[in-house]
């Protein structure tokens, strides 16, 4: 399992085994089993992530860049094998993303930052669903 802290650019892992027989473990040794991966770089900072199987691609947010970020799973995980998938003004904050079974990578942006400081303005779109096939997606980055 691949994990993050929001404020953090690194990325850490660990064995889905380990949780699911936890009870069993020697709690005091299991910390060695969770493993800084590396980092992904300079504002990268990522709110959800979602591995695709078909392309073995961790796609995560890029609240700070108002994008999708990928990581290529048989790579190295160093910042040049992390790419940013895509990025734009109209993606403000995506705060969630989701790979479906038929290889659709969907994100949900927000103005929850807008929110928090100054409130929304109910006459405007506060939010977006989008979608990109995984593949399309990764096209001519380093996670392909």
């Amino acid at each position: 399992m691949f994990f993050h802290a929001f404020s953090s650019t690194k990325e850490f892992c660990v064995s889905t085994e380990l949780l699911r027989n936890y009870t069993r473990l020697d709690k005091e040794e299991a910390f060695h089993d969770f493993k800084l991966l590396g980092d992904k770089g300079p504002q990268t900072q990522t709110s959800a992530s979602f591995y695709d199987p078909k392309t073995k691609v961790l796609f995560y947010s890029q609240v700070n860049r108002n994008g999708v970020g990928c990581w290529n799973t048989e790579k190295p995980f160093t910042t040049d094998n992390n790419a940013l998938v895509f990025s734009d003004p109209k993606f403000e904050f995506p705060n969630d993303l989701k790979v479906d079974s038929e290889g659709t990578l969907w994100f949900l942006v927000d103005k929850l930052p807008r929110f928090i400081y100054k409130g929304l303005d109910s006459s405007e779109v506060n939010y977006g669903i989008y979608s990109i096939n995984t593949s399309e997606a990764v096209a001519g980055t380093v996670c392909a």
